[in-house]
């Protein structure tokens, strides 16, 4: 920074407060260089931003925060975006940043693109539940940790050349209710049980 309120380049702080009482998504940073000056509520750039939509990304405590200032202003400073330093490192492999995108918190959830040639995309927590759309197998798979439910206002549509539906637990039952239904096999239906009850 300069004299006059005049201010030159930009600056590396740290977050030191991202809970803006007034929900504005405003940070306060301490700046390196200057003393440990700590600024008051100041904006945060986004790559979109709009009233109430665009893209919310606030950071956390401790991050590294490049600010530069409005009309070289040093009473309008500005966050513009965040650096890995030092020892912090990015969530993803280095052999596998020129094809990997990622979005990671720091929880463990994640969104992970992948453009290389296994073309994967993968919605993840940190519990193990996951979707994952692999391109090269034409496969979407849905993995629950717990229970799985699909649910439908409307129609529910099961469709493909093999629908097959599999219980892998000792005891297992599967049950199906309505108030009424049809069960219809084209050429032929078979049920096989030790005990089969119709009403």
């Amino acid at each position: 920074m300069t004299d006059h309120g005049r201010a030159a380049g930009l600056a590396l702080a740290t977050v030191v407060d991202a809970v803006d009482p007034d929900g504005r998504g405003w940070v306060k940073v301490s700046f390196f260089g200057e003393g440990g000056i700590e600024s008051d509520w100041i904006p945060l750039a986004s790559s979109y931003a709009g009233n109430g939509y665009g893209s919310f990304f606030l950071p956390m405590t401790g991050d590294l925060a490049v600010v530069g200032f409005i009309s070289a202003n040093a009473d309008q400073p500005c966050v513009l975006g965040f650096l890995w330093n030092g020892g912090i490192a990015p969530p993803v492999a280095k052999d596998k940043q020129a094809a990997v995108r990622v979005i990671r918190t720091r929880q463990g959830k994640l969104l992970r693109l992948d453009d290389s040639d296994s073309a994967v995309v993968t919605l993840s927590d940190e519990r193990g539940n996951r979707v994952t759309i692999d391109s090269s197998k034409d496969l979407v798979t849905l993995e629950s940790a717990g229970d799985l439910t699909i649910r439908a206002t409307g129609t529910l549509t099961l469709s493909g050349g093999t629908v097959a539906v599999k219980q892998t637990a000792e005891t297992a039952k599967l049950t199906l209710s309505a108030e009424g239904g049809t069960l219809a096999g084209g050429s032929s239906l078979k049920l096989s049980a030790a005990m089969i009850d119709l009403n």
